[in-house]
């Protein structure tokens, strides 16, 4: 398994791996409730603040978005030539951070159908993780060379 998320407000969570399955999980039962094989394998996923989608950010550089309800596909996109390390919504759920191996930070809008809006350059490194504020309105940063990094998105 290499990424986990937990569902804003249900009891369910999901999970990435290195064999390409995208899972989840029902908390109380702790049994797979559904599965998805994606092409490659799956670094990072994350739960939308809506609870109808799940980001997966993956070895290839896709990021691939898919309905939670039915596990299938909502859009692909293939922004980056490197892996994506982390995908993270924002707090109120407008943006979504896709950090990569490339030392970049790609942000969508999910309201407009997760259109690019912008790239935070600046890491020397790999971007291992983001985190946005209770606001969304700033985003940190860690890549593998130790490095913190603010940005005001």
């Amino acid at each position: 398994m290499a990424g986990l998320h937990t569902h804003p407000s249900k009891r369910i969570f999901v999970t990435g791996g290195e064999d390409h399955t995208v899972r989840l999980w029902d908390m109380d039962s702790r049994k797979q409730t559904s599965m998805r094989t994606l092409d490659c394998p799956v670094n990072s996923v994350c739960i939308s603040l809506d609870g109808s989608h799940i980001a997966c950010g993956q070895e290839d550089g896709r990021l691939v978005v898919l309905k939670l309800k039915t596990m299938r596909p909502h859009l692909e996109r293939k922004d980056r030539k490197k892996g994506i390390n982390e995908v993270r919504y924002s707090a109120n759920g407008k943006f979504l951070a896709a950090a990569g191996d490339d030392a970049q930070i790609l942000v969508y809008d999910v309201l407009s159908d997760y259109e690019w809006i912008g790239t935070c350059v600046g890491h020397k490194g790999p971007v291992t993780s983001v985190d946005w504020s209770s606001d969304s309105k700033l985003l940190q940063s860690d890549d593998t060379l130790g490095h913190h990094l603010y940005w005001d998105v």
